[in-house]
């Protein structure tokens, strides 16, 4: 899975490229591993189909650089 990040102010503006080879219950895993860590929180809308929203925490924004400077790291070097 590679994050997309955009300007946004949280999750909900930026999307999440996931390859075909990425099931839903890893994603599903990594999702509740960063709601754990206070990393992201996830907002759940009484539809039908349920509608499930994640934005970022305080915490997941002070990354925010972070992730971005090792995604830029990984394209220089490899090209993704």
């Amino acid at each position: 899975m590679q994050p997309r990040m955009s300007g946004g102010s949280g999750f909900a503006s930026d999307r999440w490229k996931i390859k075909r080879s990425d099931s839903v219950s890893s994603l599903t895993q990594q999702l509740r591993e960063l709601e754990k860590d206070g990393n992201i929180h996830r907002k759940v809308s009484a539809a039908v189909p349920p509608k499930v929203e994640y934005s970022l925490t305080e915490v997941g924004e002070g990354l925010r650089s972070i992730v971005m400077r090792m995604r830029d790291w990984g394209r220089q070097h490899f090209g993704i």
